[in-house]
């Protein structure tokens, strides 16, 4: 998992920081139509993670898999006190400053959640893509079980397909190697119900997840020159296709993207779930 991670994480900031909208969010947004901007649908999912877990000032909430600090800096911004978890030693000094720089109530930590030894309970968790480079969910399960308090939950994003977990032959050779692949989703649902969790709402993002990879790619294409002068032709060649290919996967239904949130008390059966367009 730590060679998978460096190999796709671990280059410097800047080249992932040149596509990604100012939010530096590594995963879908959420669109209230096609027409949407990256920026805001990026916006829309961060504080929806926030509002559906029930963050308020003060409250800890951990971040597995917290990339350049996403959800750091927005939740951190409204005093909630994140810990993020990242097995990238680029995104962990990244963090660290960007922790450093605002003043965030926050913490970032270069661990593998299979080491992890909470040193406090936690008042939500997010898994903003982290959950591609987790397969073992009843690890996951029984770790939230374990380390969230009783009124507490838990917010996903991720992309799955119905054909099984591994991802492509051109993805884990040139931009995932190792075990990143697909969340299988009944497994996932099976592991946290056993677990002790309701889940309380499981929405269809595909399209939203399509649009994304749409305008990264956009935006990937805009600085692609510049990017291949100072980091190689290959790189930006493989990235530039799984951008695009992704979009296409996902625009064409054969792969889907999904939030999913879960809490260990029931609820009233309202949704939280932002706007039409998904």
């Amino acid at each position: 998992d730590r060679e998978s991670v460096a190999e796709h994480y671990d280059r410097p900031p800047e080249f992932f920081l040149a596509w990604l909208d100012p939010s530096r969010s590594y995963t879908h947004g959420f669109y209230a139509s096609p027409d949407d901007d990256v920026a805001t649908a990026q916006r829309r999912k961060l504080q929806f993670a926030v509002d559906a877990l029930g963050l308020r000032p003060g409250m800890d909430v951990l971040d597995v898999g917290c990339g350049w600090g996403c959800f750091v800096e927005h939740a951190g911004r409204l005093g909630v006190r994140v810990h993020g978890l990242t097995l990238s030693r680029e995104q962990h000094a990244y963090v660290t400053e960007l922790i450093r720089a605002q003043g965030l109530p926050c913490t970032v930590t270069l661990v593998d959640v299979f080491d992890y030894a909470p040193p406090r309970a936690f008042d939500g968790a997010v898994f903003m893509g982290g959950l591609e480079h987790i397969p073992d969910y009843r690890f996951v399960a029984r770790f939230l079980a374990r380390h969230l308090r009783p009124e507490a939950g838990v917010y996903c994003d991720f992309v799955t397909t119905r054909t099984g977990r591994l991802a492509g032959a051109f993805l884990r050779k040139y931009v995932f190697p190792g075990i990143t692949g697909y969340v299988e989703l009944g497994r996932l649902v099976t592991e946290l119900t056993a677990a002790g969790f309701n889940v309380a709402e499981l929405v269809d993002d595909t399209l939203s997840d399509a649009w994304t990879l749409r305008d990264w790619a956009l935006a990937f294409e805009r600085c692609r020159e510049d990017l291949a002068q100072r980091y190689g032709q290959v790189p930006v060649r493989a990235f530039l296709l799984y951008l695009w290919s992704s979009h296409h996967f996902l625009a064409t239904n054969r792969t889907q993207a999904y939030h999913l949130v879960a809490r260990r008390q029931p609820g009233s059966g309202g949704s939280a779930a932002p706007p039409g367009g998904r």
